[in-house]
């Protein structure tokens, strides 16, 4: 976290990556003789790199996102929190402080699926403000010889405030039952999020109105097809009740 933390800051130094003919394929690199942490010695020679730093800037200007807040908060100096999730893939999670900001790792095959879908997601996402897919703001890679660390981390914001947040009980959605339930001795568990059996067992149902109930389908329809044509399969609905 230390040299993550250490490389957006040295980014959001310099401005030389904003010439890259361009922005959709684009890595600015810096090469750390020395940190400046507790552990000075462990992140000698550390390799930071940002893709299309100037392009998800564009991408955090369009989601409103405030540049000093960001920076402050992934990249400053306060430390991340630890984030439990009952996700299957294996990646590392942590919260900025603020909890506005999640931080994962992710495979090299996702960094790369990600930088070449990256323009046409911000096309997307430009063309339909209501999207429901999550706001991606960063990538980023650490290489750590002293300790053989490779890792790709991925900076999206918090579909809910994962610090602060007045939701009590959250969905993970696929529209499919197989194997979609935590498991009866997990329902109650705190900050579980429930799956789609869990939900269609618990008989709860939704008033949204016909109105925001059409604009939320017709938005699902558009944001899976865009997924679609992408070749992405692994997605689903994030819900949250208050």
């Amino acid at each position: 976290a230390r040299a993550l933390q250490a490389g957006m800051r040295e980014l959001a130094g310099s401005r030389d990556y904003e010439d890259a003919a361009n922005a959709y394929d684009c890595v600015w690199s810096n090469c750390f003789e020395h940190i400046a942490s507790t552990d000075d010695t462990a992140l000698e020679g550390c390799t930071f790199k940002a893709y299309c730093p100037a392009a998800f800037r564009t991408l955090r200007s369009d989601s409103k996102i405030n540049e000093g807040e960001y920076l402050a908060q992934v990249g400053g100096l306060s430390q991340y929190r630890s984030f439990q999730s009952n996700s299957q893939s294996g990646s590392f999670f942590c919260v900025s402080d603020n909890g506005h900001y999640m931080i994962k790792t992710i495979h090299p095959a996702e960094a790369k699926s990600l930088t070449d879908m990256l323009y046409s997601y911000h096309h997307h996402l430009t063309f339909h403000p209501q999207s429901l897919i999550v706001r991606l703001l960063g990538l980023y890679h650490i290489h750590i010889p002293n300790s053989g660390i490779k890792a790709y981390f991925l900076v999206s914001n918090g579909v809910f405030n994962l610090v602060e947040s007045d939701v009590t009980t959250r969905y993970d959605l696929k529209g499919s039952e197989v194997g979609r339930t935590v498991g009866e001795a997990n329902l109650d568990k705190p900050g579980i999020v429930l799956k789609d059996l869990d939900l269609i067992n618990s008989g709860r149902r939704f008033r949204v109105g016909p109105e925001r109930a059409s604009l939320v389908v017709d938005t699902l329809i558009e944001d899976t097809e865009w997924l679609c044509a992408q070749n992405v399969m692994d997605y689903s609905l994030l819900l949250g009740v208050t």
